[in-house]
């Protein structure tokens, strides 16, 4: 995730939580559904390993929150409201060719968004079928969908 957008660590050890707690489930799933005795070892070794980081995660998240219970969350709006406007139809495109920018953020990459630009307009553009080669567009990137944003005040 963006530094720029996510400062809470609170906020970023519960993400790991989730994501590792996912994981952990999933190995669960291979341990379950696999009928060959290495990958049965292999997968209830690594779910072990993952059931481990999980809890370290869980314990950080409880040490943070009871050290520091008013660490402020940085200001996200609730509801963005886009309008879309249509430029070129997505058949045009190559459909690996799509990216999404956005005019106001740093670097123009929404993933460097502070909090208060959430509502920006955002861009989607891509490169013309045939056009796209090697994740690289020969004739240069073109508008697909313009989202013109507004809203976001907190409720």
């Amino acid at each position: 995730m963006s530094e720029g957008y996510y400062r809470d660590p609170k906020f970023c050890l519960e993400c790991a939580y989730q994501h590792a707690r996912d994981t952990e489930h999933h190995l669960e799933d291979w341990l379950k559904f696999t009928k060959k005795e290495e990958q049965r070892k292999t997968a209830d070794e690594l779910r072990r390993q993952q059931r481990v980081l999980r809890k370290k995660i869980d314990e950080w998240r409880i040490k943070l929150e009871t050290e520091n219970p008013e660490t402020e969350n940085p200001e996200i709006p609730e509801e963005c409201t886009f309008t879309k406007e249509q430029v070129k139809p997505k058949q045009y495109f190559d459909p690996a060719s799509f990216r999404v920018i956005c005019p106001e953020c740093p670097e123009k990459r929404c993933s460097l968004c502070p909090p208060e630009l959430a509502c920006a307009t955002r861009i989607v553009i891509g490169c013309q079928k045939g056009q796209f080669i090697k994740g690289k567009c020969r004739i240069g990137t073109e508008t697909h969908v313009v989202y013109h944003g507004k809203g976001g005040e907190k409720k």
